[in-house]
């Protein structure tokens, strides 16, 4: 068994963030829900362009708090509930419950120590055995040092160590499989990483990120820089092929509640022009406009979000138009 020490003074208390798993589905959760409400469903109706109609979604989203808390969220499919996710006082997921016909998962469960700083995922077969095992170290600041895979319970198959620099932003990244030795047979000191990421940052004056370089296993594969205004930020991002060639370029800008997108991908050994690229325009994290220039020529969608509201100033209805049409409507039924 492989173990990862990290001194701790006692009289420090920190809590764990919430598991990140692939295994979970990225959930929408209301930041400004107002009013306490016991609970709230949300159905979907989205477009059919088959049909040239609106569908009923065969899913319906249940969300159930305690004392203002989120504490539980359904997927209901025909009324039943197929995966249940519930989550502890501090907003953590605990536990996660799939009963879908072919199901062959049926319950992930979720651990935490704040005094260890350890957190542990843990996948349930059908029998109720443990099939496998992920458990995560953090340091006093809340940042991943240590990431370790499991089959079964005990049997350690590969794991990654991060380390960060005294900025506490991430400067190296090492990848060791062990899948193929038995744990028995290893010898944890003769372990060479399999793969190794290292992140090169540059600040300016005010210690602000002003360059970060990406490369894994001594090749460049992104370069990322900063261009900072008195109301807004530019982040431009450039990947490379293997032979360190630009092959795609990411621009994301943010100004107050505004957010644009822009990915162009290069045409092979050419920086100077792009053979496709993809934009995308966000007010209030809402689509309004998305833009596609390929050799087939450009394309344009445009879009607008229309919110009805309760009496508390929630929002009841929420209507998706493209270029006119309508593609979406979420109606929410809250109880209070």
């Amino acid at each position: 068994m492989l173990f990862f020490f990290m001194a701790i003074p006692c009289w420090v208390w920190s809590q764990l963030p919430s598991f990140e798993s692939s295994h979970l589905q990225n959930i929408w959760v209301d930041k400004s829900l107002k009013g306490s409400p016991e609970q709230f469903s949300i159905l979907e109706y989205n477009y059919d362009p088959e049909a040239a109609r609106l569908a009923k979604s065969a899913i319906t989203k249940h969300y159930f708090y305690s004392s203002g808390k989120l504490v539980k969220i359904e997927f209901r499919k025909s009324g039943t509930p197929e995966i249940t996710y519930e989550y502890d006082t501090r907003g953590r997921i605990i536990e996660q419950i799939r009963k879908g016909d072919f199901e062959s998962i049926p319950r992930i469960a979720y651990h935490y120590d704040d005094n260890s700083l350890l957190s542990e995922e843990v996948i349930y077969r059908l029998t109720g055995t443990v099939h496998s095992k992920t458990r995560l170290r953090y340091n006093d600041k809340m940042k991943l040092v240590a990431k370790e895979e499991f089959q079964g319970i005990d049997r350690l198959t590969r794991y990654w160590l991060y380390h960060y620099n005294e900025q506490d932003d991430l400067v190296s990244e090492e990848y060791f499989d062990l899948a193929s030795t038995p744990s028995s047979n290893i010898n944890y000191k003769a372990v060479k990483s399999t793969s190794r990421t290292k992140l090169v940052h540059e600040y300016d004056t005010a210690f602000q990120p002003r360059r970060i370089q990406t490369y894994k296993n001594d090749l460049l594969v992104t370069s990322t820089r900063f261009h900072y205004a008195p109301d807004s930020v530019v982040k431009e991002t450039t990947y490379f092929q293997s032979a360190e060639w630009p092959s795609e370029k990411h621009v994301e800008i943010n100004h107050d509640s505004a957010r644009v997108l822009i990915k162009g991908f290069y045409k092979t050994g050419d920086t100077t022009s792009f053979r496709s690229r993809f934009k995308e325009i966000y007010v209030d994290n809402d689509l309004i406009e998305y833009e596609s220039r390929t050799l087939r020529g450009t394309y344009v969608d445009r879009y607008a979000t229309f919110y009805e509201y309760d009496h508390k100033g929630n929002w009841i209805k929420k209507t998706t138009y493209s270029n006119g049409i309508t593609i979406k409507v979420e109606e929410r039924k809250i109880r209070y």
